[in-house]
């Protein structure tokens, strides 16, 4: 504010006296349509639909992130996955092979893929999760919701197989090293 002098007060803020000279004739104006004049004080900001950003926890900006990862390995490993669930000698993961391609073969490797980019975009938007605005939070919902029904029914299969081998694994382990003490002690 440079060049504004006020001459109301020494040591007043500069550009009140001004503000004061404007105020009055509004006041008076607003007194004649029966208007009451604004209360005294600092002046509030007005109140925005979009409101505050609100700030995820460690956890949930994990939450989010991990199942973003999920997501995208989910949308990118779909199809060999189900495919070699599909194949005909393997009788056994039938059930698998179900639980992956429903209701469609790629309306979960779909879901999931848009799902991670629109985690993704989000993610660069708000540094990361850091500062969500309410503008994106409803999308960050939705989006974390489509991702976690697409792609986690795939990780629980995963996982399941996985675990599987391992006990068959295991089991073949136990069965050799078995196998190797009885020849061992009958020699």
């Amino acid at each position: 504010m440079t060049g504004l002098r006020n001459s109301a007060k020494p040591g007043a803020q500069p550009g009140r006296a001004e503000v004061t000279a404007v105020k009055a004739p509004l006041d008076e104006a607003r007194e004649k349509a029966g208007l009451r004049p604004a209360p005294p004080g600092p002046a509030a900001w007005p109140r925005t639909r979009r409101g505050p950003a609100r700030e995820f926890g460690r956890r949930a900006r994990r939450f989010v992130g991990g199942n973003a990862v999920v997501a995208a390995v989910a949308a990118i490993t779909h199809g060999f996955f189900a495919n070699w669930l599909a194949d005909d000698q393997r009788q056994p993961w039938d059930l698998a092979h179900a639980i992956v391609a429903w209701p469609s073969p790629l309306a979960q490797q779909a879901l999931a893929a848009a799902a991670a980019v629109a985690l993704l975009v989000i993610a660069v938007a708000t540094g990361g999760y850091q500062r969500v605005s309410r503008r994106l939070s409803w999308p960050l919902y939705a989006a974390t919701a489509a991702a976690s029904l697409a792609a986690w029914p795939m990780a629980l299969v995963c996982a399941a197989v996985a675990a599987v081998l391992t006990l068959i694994a295991v089991i073949v382990l136990i069965v050799i090293v078995a196998v190797i003490a009885i020849i061992a002690a009958v020699l």
